[in-house]
């Protein structure tokens, strides 16, 4: 572009911003309402093909900046918010950490900048990148100024576009001080309206706004005498205030405009005119001024009474103009001259080149084209001559092979494209031999492994393909390749979760069916210890009942395994748990136990089963990492914890540590360990400490590891303490017995007989049913008949028919006051974990024994 073309181009940007900027002053000119100010300001720029204009306005706490208003398209507000997290209307700018800003809202400097490099300054560098790339925000420049209000700075206005200059920025600011000037008349003429008791206080203040405006205030009444006028009506006109006082408007419009502006008034109350009018007023010095003039209203009971309104100064904007379009026309003028001379020429110099222009086009069309096509596309592309001699590499194939293009060319594929056979190892096949001796698009085959140059390997999938010239004589080879392992090791993730949940659904139903067994099995052994008194049988069975209730613990892990779920949580001596199960896990083991556990130890409100199989996962850990044997050492303690020491609430904890001296963990896995799936170990499932993970942060507690390697591993697991001291298990002369009627539902038989007798024993008159229909039938007989069953225990589940869910729901149809207990093998449930929420006023989990049953109806009774 030559310099003429240049200095047109620059001339019609500063007209086309001017123009852009007055017509914004002028739509928000006379507006009053400061909502209506911002939407009209969002509105123009909308409008504008070229700029893109934001306010941004300072936190109350003024160390921050929030984006009020932009004319951004919601397309690409969304599509921003979309590639990089981050909503528009949460985002903030700390001024501390941004200096472009800083130097606008605190030194109050006008700046004019790249927006990219404004991005990259408030953003991490790939987001900026992302965004920089979206909008070519690269090219794309922003002005920056102070947005003030009473003379104190409340934001910044924004003005971006391609063609912004530094010489733009007088426009930018007049319009800040235009935006400036309504948003504080409309702060006054707020509070005229919420304040006309204080109508002097409030006259006083508009006075002063008036005077610091740019534009006159003025009010008259119906005839058109002026009954008001602020002191910039002597800067417009020359007439102070009070020389106009009292005088009529039509003094100082010149003879020809005086009907105009009568029949603007007319106009106005008709309702059919709002302003932004121009119309001239002749000046004390006899010389006329070209305003801007907005009218509204005066109304007094319901009635106009006159019009009050602003006048704004054109006149330089008017000068301007025309001055501008002299100089354009004068400019036009000087490059058709230059155009004609300059005409002879280039047509000479023109033809002579024109013919080598078109060639050499042609060649850089067709060679950046292929640029292009190889920069972007998202595969590794080589190519060879027909000996396997490569002679182009791409940037994706350069990342994959670890060889540049410069060190690439020349050399044997073989030696850049290492490949193998990803079971075997053995070198694939050369593909330039394959493609050659076929002559058509071959495929690698499964299974290929690339090597690259730093040793790394993925694995690739590709394809090899003959390159012809015009002849169809094949001149070289072109191989095409990407990595899939990503996507290989996602295959194998989906198949591997598949897997896990069919087994998860098998562990499930196994755990509710031994659930089922354990509790006919520890019943019965309950009341059998309280049929005899002979001491033998007595031992055999509490040996019977303790196999039973580690049989229960067994039973959770497969629950939990199965598919997780919130904790039934009670208060629970934590030494017997600990020790319990730390015994359990190392039973048949080289490994030897050593527990120092404090005997003031807080009770805790925890799922027993869980907090088991938490201890249970990591002391045979700790026992595998010990092949030849050694010490775990378990500590056990009370805990105050602040609220700033750990990601914890402050207060009571039990912590508990447990020790090896094993192999140790490598610090790089450490941040890995409770990730799904991870493990070091060839036959893990990398599922037993993310299981942990998931447990004790649904107890609201916190696990931790420290480890070294050589030296040994420390977890360290804190459970919040209860308030509540944990409740010695009767005796069996201690038995919660009661009276009343209780019917039984459960859809095994077995179960509904050791209830039965366990209830009789107890003292309660029992009734059973298979299933929920029968049950509902049962109570709602006795409940007509006034023979109401005291308590309804249920199973949550019967296969094929209704289970305690549904039946609740119909019982407290019957009888909102009912109780029922929920009974279930599957503690998991979510209904298990929050039963008054579905319904139920208890719950026992299966197996239970004597004294779980007895004491959840003595609760339910109570």
């Amino acid at each position: 572009m030559g310099p003429l073309k240049e200095i047109d181009a620059s001339l019609h940007d500063l007209m086309e911003i001017i123009h852009f900027t007055e017509s914004v002053s002028t739509k928000i000119h006379g507006l009053l309402d400061e909502a209506q100010i911002y939407r009209t300001i969002r509105e123009e720029s909308a409008k504008s093909e070229e700029y893109i204009m934001s306010i941004l306005l300072l936190t109350e706490d003024r160390t921050r900046l929030k984006i009020a208003e932009t004319a951004l398209p919601l397309k690409r507000v969304r599509a921003a918010e979309k590639a990089t997290g981050i909503l528009l209307r949460e985002f903030t700018i700390d001024l501390e950490k941004d200096t472009s800003y800083k130097r606008v809202v605190k030194g109050g400097e006008t700046i004019h900048v790249r927006i990219h490099d404004v991005v990259s300054e408030l953003l991490p560098r790939p987001i900026a990148y992302v965004l920089s790339t979206m909008f070519d925000y690269k090219k794309k420049f922003s002005i920056l100024t102070p947005l003030e209000r009473h003379g104190e700075v409340i934001g910044i206005l924004a003005i971006a576009s391609p063609v912004l200059a530094n010489y733009f920025i007088p426009s930018v600011k007049s319009l800040a001080q235009h935006i400036s000037a309504a948003l504080e008349l409309s702060d006054e003429y707020k509070e005229r309206k919420l304040m006309e008791e204080a109508l002097r206080k409030s006259e006083e203040k508009f006075r002063g706004i008036a005077e610091r405006s740019f534009d006159a205030l003025y009010e008259i009444d119906l005839e058109g005498a002026t009954l008001y006028a602020s002191p910039a009506i002597e800067r417009i006109t020359g007439y102070t205030p009070e020389e106009v006082q009292g005088a009529s408007i039509f003094d100082y419009v010149p003879e020809s405009q005086r009907a105009r502006i009568l029949s603007l008034m007319e106009d106005v109350l008709k309702g059919e005119l709002r302003g932004g009018q121009e119309v001239d007023l002749v000046r004390k010095d006899g010389s006329l001024a070209t305003v801007e003039i907005n009218y509204s209203f005066v109304f007094k009971e319901g009635k106009p009474v006159g019009f009050q309104g602003v006048l704004r100064d054109i006149s330089e904007r008017k000068k301007t103009q025309e001055e501008l379009q002299k100089y354009r026309l004068h400019l036009e003028n000087l490059v058709e001259e230059r155009t004609v001379a300059l005409t002879a020429a280039n047509q000479a110099l023109e033809k002579e080149i024109l013919e080598r222009k078109a060639i050499e086009e042609s060649l850089a069309a067709e060679k950046e084209q292929l640029a292009v096509t190889l920069r972007s596309i998202g595969d590794g592309v080589i190519t060879t001559d027909t000996d396997g001699i490569v002679v182009l590499i791409n940037k994706v194939a350069e990342s994959l092979t670890g060889w540049t293009q410069e060190e690439a060319v020349g050399k044997p594929l073989q030696s850049v494209f290492r490949i193998v056979n990803e079971k075997t190892r053995l070198s694939v096949e050369n593909p330039v031999d394959k493609v050659m001796r076929r002559g058509v698009v071959v495929g690698l085959g499964n299974d290929t492994l690339l090597i690259a140059r730093d040793g790394t390997e993925r694995v690739i999938a590709d394809s090899g393909s003959p390159i012809r010239d015009k002849n169809s004589t094949i001149v070289g080879v072109v191989l095409v390749f990407r990595d899939i392992t990503e996507k290989q090791k996602m295959e194998e993730d989906i198949s591997r979760t598949q897997k896990l949940e069919a087994l998860g659904n098998l562990a499930g139903g196994i755990a509710h069916d031994f659930n089922n067994v354990l509790t006919a099995i520890l019943s019965n052994a309950n009341l059998a210890k309280m049929y005899t008194d002979d001491e033998k049988v007595v031992e055999k069975l509490v040996t019977i009942e303790k196999a039973s209730l580690q049989a229960k613990n067994l039973t959770q892990q497969l629950l939990t395994f199965s598919r997780g779920g919130s904790p039934i949580k009670k208060v629970t001596s934590m030494k017997e748990l600990i020790m319990d199960s730390a015994r359990f896990a190392l039973r048949g083991s080289n490994v030897r136990c050593e527990c120092d556990i404090a005997d003031d130890l807080w009770s805790a409100d925890v799922d027993e089963g869980q907090i088991s199989q938490v201890i249970n996962n990591i002391v045979m850990n700790a026992d595998e990492a010990m092949p030849e044997g050694g010490i775990i050492r378990i500590t056990a303690e009370n805990a105050y914890v602040g609220k700033d020491v750990l990601p914890l609430g402050g207060g009571r904890y039990v912590k508990i540590s447990i020790a090896d001296k094993g192999v140790g963990i490598a610090r790089n896995y450490l941040s890995k360990i409770f990730d799904p799936y991870f493990t070091t170990k060839q036959k893990g499932s990398g599922l037993g400490l993310s299981t942990c993970y998931s447990i004790i942060k649904r107890h609201d507690g916190y696990i931790d590891v420290e480890s070294e390697i050589g030296v040994g591993t420390t977890f360290a697991v804190y459970i919040p303490g209860s308030q509540e001291e944990r409740e010695e298990k009767r005796k069996r002369t201690e038995l919660l017995k009661g009276e009343g009627k209780v019917l039984v539902m459960d859809d095994e038989e077995v179960i509904r007989d050791a209830a039965t007798e366990v209830l009789q024993y107890l003292g309660y008159v029992v009734a059973t049913a298979k299933d929920g229909e029968e049950a509902f039938d049962m109570y709602r007989e006795a409940y007509e008949k006034g023979e109401c069953f005291d308590v309804v225990i249920m199973d949550l589940t019967v296969p094929g028919g209704m289970g305690g869910k549904e039946a609740v729901v119909r019982l407290k149809e019957i009888n909102p006051s009912v109780k029922v207990i929920v009974s279930s093998g599957y503690s998991t449930d979510p209904v298990m974990a929050d039963h008054k929420e579905h319904g139920f006023c208890g719950v026992v989990t299966k197996p239970y024994s004597v004294e779980d049953l007895s004491s959840a109806l003595r609760k339910v009774m109570e």
